[in-house]
């Protein structure tokens, strides 16, 4: 073959190999920049020692810029972005280069930063620089988050997630500001996570909020867990710990014991009961021959019309016969309640009246007639509303309210019809409800007792005599009867001593439960589903309370009613979330004298699914209880145990 030939088919072959070749290199070139997956508008850059030109022009492919090099742009790229804005990699890529930059109508022209130098006669790179910062141990999303705050408006700051890096790219007197932030928000943290056992998550994180490390600490929250995570400098924990327990801390509860009486005023007292000389009769020949009744009384004309008289200690029994004084008395009521702190328990003494709401429908088929059945509370009512302070003392906020049936009345309409074949009457009686209400708070101090008084209200009694059938006769019986007409007017004396119940002990602590202190220690030990220590032989009753036995037996069945329900109620705040607590359930159940159950618990209330086995499983897995004290004589008693969500 001669020469001339075999050169040609030499650069025929290198052309082909060429064309072969070229393709390749463009697809490899074309997967080194691409769109990042999921996230639109954004690139991923995998570049290793790829010609700048060719990094210039896939760029331009992808992002959409118009982008120029010019002629003394030389040099190679390796660069690894994930998920960034394509402006801020052209930039970066700049950057790491030495080239600079100028647009003119959206035409950014890239050039060396000598070239640039002679254009505008300042080195490009005096105005901003880029620097490649490590973080070892926060997270840079939450460092760029705080560095957005801080860099110029031609600054950028850029992360990579994956290598834990971040660009800034800035000025160089502010390059060193952030890095500086850098340097102290990228220290060693902690995450300590807390299980909140009565607060809510939603109350306690914003106040754990303010006490967090600025730009470094951080706290995430599970409402249905009820938990906090809380990440931080470890000297803060310290001092988010202690504010969590403060806020934490168990529901304070409050057992108010209530006496409400009426006293029907005789015609000496028509106005009322003279509390002044009340208190005074009380202190001066009460006081002195009872030592177990303390002298210290405060009287106070409370708001709302009320008065008030508390005294520290002694026996309310005593108190209410010095009430005789003034009239006939009449105990309507001697309820126990234990409250929430700051929740409101309320006493009804009266009935639901009735009224009726009756349609009836006329047409030519005939009449219908409906009746509708609604209900109104009347009687006495007793709202309580107790707040404890940290000094030992209750504020309580008492809303006594009397109300009654002063007559009715009867509304009644018709209405017609458009085709006048049928007509609508609407007949309805509607009690008119007479109210007496009124509004004091008192403070008063755990275990005394607070007398209220002042509302008053009139009864008109009617007194009818007539003389046997004549009086009955029509139109001249009137003759041969007679009717008496009489107002009585009586006040309500209300009796309120607030405990501050602060746990399960407390059962045990009031006078006479019949339950000395070393048996009180074996009692206490016992856990809610622990084993069953032999039983506690409790000492004698005080001969006090033999004198008055009936009166010790009933208080010593509330006093271990309420140590029930405490114990109930702790078993059920681990079986119910405290999003689902809401609902109310009467559950009932026998015990035997030594605090064994007898047959099943049962419910009475209303069915609800949720509660209803979650009560039932409560009280069998708080048994057995305690043993009764002396003070309760029966084998077997039964008890009723109210449950109420709001």
């Amino acid at each position: 073959m001669r020469p001339g030939r075999l050169g040609r088919v030499f650069v025929g072959a290198c052309v082909l190999a060429s064309a072969w070749i070229a393709p390749l290199a463009g697809q490899e070139g074309a997967d080194a920049i691409h769109e990042a997956p999921g996230q639109p508008g954004k690139l991923s850059l995998e570049l290793k020692g790829m010609d700048i030109l060719d990094v210039l022009r896939l760029l331009s492919i992808k992002s959409g810029l118009n982008i120029v090099a010019g002629a003394n742009v030389r040099g190679r790229v390796t660069l690894f972005l994930k998920e960034v804005d394509p402006w801020d990699a052209f930039v970066i890529i700049l950057e790491t280069n030495n080239l600079a930059y100028e647009i003119k109508n959206d035409i950014i022209k890239v050039m060396t930063d000598r070239d640039y130098e002679l254009l505008y006669g300042d080195r490009f790179q005096d105005k901003t620089r880029a620097e490649l910062v490590e973080v070892q141990h926060a997270n840079v999303t939450d460092i760029a988050t705080a560095l957005n705050q801080a860099k110029t408006k031609i600054g950028k700051v850029i992360t990579d997630p994956r290598s834990s890096t971040v660009v800034l790219i800035d000025i160089p007197d502010r390059i060193e500001q952030m890095k500086g932030m850098v340097e102290k928000m990228d220290v060693p943290t902690e995450t300590h996570v807390y299980k909140l056992s009565y607060g809510k998550v939603e109350d306690i994180v914003p106040e754990v909020e303010k006490v967090l490390t600025e730009n470094i600490g951080k706290i995430k929250s599970d409402e249905r867990t009820n938990k906090i995570a809380v990440t931080d400098l470890p000297e803060r924990f310290p001092t988010i710990s202690k504010l969590v327990e403060e806020f934490d801390e168990k529901t304070a509860e409050v057992l108010i014991e209530a006496k409400i009486i009426e006293i029907t005023l005789s015609d000496d007292y028509a106005f009322g009961i003279d509390w002044n000389v009340f208190a005074q009769a009380l202190q001066s020949k009460f006081a002195p021959t009872l030592p177990f009744f303390d002298a210290d009384l405060d009287f106070n004309a409370g708001s709302g019309g009320l008065s008030t008289l508390s005294f520290a200690r002694g026996d309310v029994t005593t108190v209410v016969e010095a009430l005789k004084t003034f009239g006939q008395t009449n105990t309507l009521s001697s309820p126990r309640l234990l409250v929430a702190n700051n929740q409101e328990a309320r006493i009804l003494i009266g009935a639901d009246e009735a009224f009726v709401t009756q349609q009836t429908v006329v047409s030519s088929g005939g009449s219908n007639t409906s009746d509708e059945v609604q209900f109104v509370e009347v009687g006495t009512k007793l709202g309580v509303t107790p707040t404890v302070n940290r000094d030992g003392f209750v504020t309580i906020k008492i809303k006594p309210e009397v109300s009654s049936v002063a007559r009715t009345l009867v509304i009644g309409a018709t209405n017609t019809t458009s085709n006048t074949t049928a007509q609508q009457t609407a007949r309805t009686t509607v009690p008119i409800i007479a109210t007496s209400e009124a509004e004091t708070t008192v403070v008063v101090k755990d275990g005394h007792t607070v007398i209220i008084g002042g509302l008053i209200k009139d009864t008109e009694n009617v007194d009818m005599e007539e003389v046997p059938f004549l009086g009955g006769l029509p139109f001249v019986g009137g003759l041969f009867r007679s009717e008496d007409r009489e107002i009585d007017k009586s006040e309500l004396v209300i009796f309120v001593t607030p405990h501050i119940v602060t746990g399960e002990e407390e059962f045990f602590s009031y006078e006479g439960s019949g339950v000395g202190p070393k048996e009180r220690e074996e009692l206490m030990a016992r856990s809610v589903y622990g084993a069953v220590p032999e039983a506690a032989q409790a000492p004698e009753p005080p001969v006090e309370m033999k004198e008055e036995k009936a009166d010790s037996v009933q208080a010593a069945h509330f006093r271990y009613e309420d140590f029930l329900r405490r114990r109930i109620l702790d078993a059920l705040s681990h079986l119910l979330p405290q999003a689902h607590r809401a609902g109310e359930v009467r559950v009932s159940f026998v015990l035997s004298r030594d605090g064994y159950l007898v047959g099943e618990p049962y419910i009475q209330t209303r069915r609800n699914e949720l509660l209803d086995p979650l009560v039932i499983q409560s009280v069998k897995g708080s048994s057995p209880f305690p043993p009764f004290a002396d003070d309760m004589p029966a084998d077997q008693e039964t008890f009723t145990i109210a449950i109420a969500f709001q």
